[in-house]
């Protein structure tokens, strides 16, 4: 059955851009402040990320059912490594604006939802930003990459960076290219999920290929597949399901699809799936259909349990009747339409497919998709979970 994910983020107030705060480092600045005033300064940016993070992270694992011990060890992950790494405060004035979230905010907290009596995972992305970022000293933050990973390697015992050092090389364009961006080109490079299990912390990474698609000149969609091609080990892995998929991107029908991100986890490359993000901008449920089941009738059929399930979610959620064929309201934003995903697995000829929802554009109040997903979850996942995830969010809204 397919089972969309949905994410909640709240943003706390910002300043506007012609303020400074006068904890904020400037080149006039830098040479002047002493050690012990650097050091308060980043105390106080990861001590506003453990506070405004943890507690709505607290909330969620304690309501999907975590043990105490769980709790307490993601907690300490979040203080030790995430928090110091997230820039500064979201009351600071803000040098850097993430691409993870509309109103630039570097972290996303979300749950996953199984079917049946497991229990559901809580999950959060984020951009690392480093404390000068956006700034003369670290323009394109890229100077918290390494350190970053360094401190992934040292504390999650199964991460391996093979497959990272691979796409980071592809997928990186060079300092010329940096400073020929357009005004329209976001800046973020990366992102980072955590899946949250009871036992331990699993890391994905996530890229973006567009600024070296352009330098190339070549399109999006054929850096991604190159890089997939040359990756180690990749031959091996799930060959015939990059074949598969570009089949369905290069059809005329999928002509207009944005391919805007790739993603792996951070094992050993034999492990790995691969992920391809695409944006279709048509929002009508037909072409939910389509990207779903990549162009294919066998495939529709074989998910058409799934699919009407989530016609049904489409409808309540946007309070439209999608066999009409109608379309979602006009929205013009970067991130309006539909995001899906296509994920490759190792041994698998056909890759599956995700789509994520966008109540954030399209849905009318935080309550109705709260009472919406209520009621459709009492058919899909177990009871207690459904009241852990109502009492989550009467807590988080």
């Amino acid at each position: 059955m397919l089972l969309p994910e949905f994410y909640y983020f709240a943003s706390g107030p910002r300043t506007t851009s012609k303020e400074r705060p006068d904890s904020m480092i400037t080149k006039e600045r830098v040479t002047n402040i002493p050690i012990d005033c650097e050091h308060n300064w980043k105390e106080a940016n990861q001590d506003f990320w453990c506070r405004y993070l943890g507690g709505s992270l607290a909330i969620l694992l304690r309501h999907a059912g975590y043990s105490e011990e769980a709790q307490y060890g993601h907690w300490l992950f979040l203080n030790k490594v995430i928090a110091p790494n997230l820039g500064l405060s979201l009351h600071a004035q803000s040098r850097w604006k993430s691409f993870m979230t509309d109103d630039g905010g570097p972290v996303e907290l979300s749950w996953e939802w199984p079917v049946g009596t497991e229990t559901p995972k809580i999950r959060y992305s984020i951009e690392p930003i480093g404390p000068q970022a956006g700034t003369w000293l670290d323009p394109y933050n890229t100077s918290v990459l390494g350190p970053f990973n360094k401190f992934l390697l040292e504390t999650l015992s199964e991460t391996a960076m093979v497959w990272f050092n691979h796409f980071e090389k592809e997928f990186c364009p060079t300092q010329e290219h940096f400073l020929r961006m357009s005004s329209e080109d976001h800046s973020t490079h990366h992102f980072y999920a955590f899946d949250l299990e009871d036992d331990k912390t699993t890391a994905k990474a996530y890229f973006f290929p567009a600024l070296r698609a352009q330098e190339a000149k070549m399109s999006t969609l054929d850096v991604i597949c190159q890089a997939i091609s040359r990756a180690p080990q990749w031959r091996l892995a799930g060959s015939q399901a990059l074949v598969s998929f570009r089949n369905f991107a290069t059809k005329p029908a999928s002509a207009k699809l944005e391919f805007s991100m790739l993603a792996i986890d951070l094992v050993e490359p034999s492990l790995s799936r691969v992920k391809i993000y695409y944006r279709c901008r048509r929002t009508d449920f037909e072409s939910v259909v389509h990207n779903l089941t990549l162009g294919e009738r066998e495939r529709a059929a074989a998910l058409r349990q799934g699919l009407e399930s989530l016609r049904a979610l489409w409808d309540a959620l946007f309070q439209v009747d999608s066999q009409s064929k109608t379309s979602l309201p006009y929205v013009n934003h970067q991130t309006a339409g539909i995001l899906y995903y296509a994920e490759l697995r190792p041994g698998s000829s056909m890759p599956s497919t995700k789509i994520y929802l966008p109540v954030r554009h399209y849905s009318v109040t935080d309550q109705h998709i709260t009472t919406t997903l209520s009621s459709y979850f009492r058919t899909s996942v177990h009871h207690c979970a459904v009241q852990g995830y109502k009492k989550t969010m009467q807590s988080l809204l």
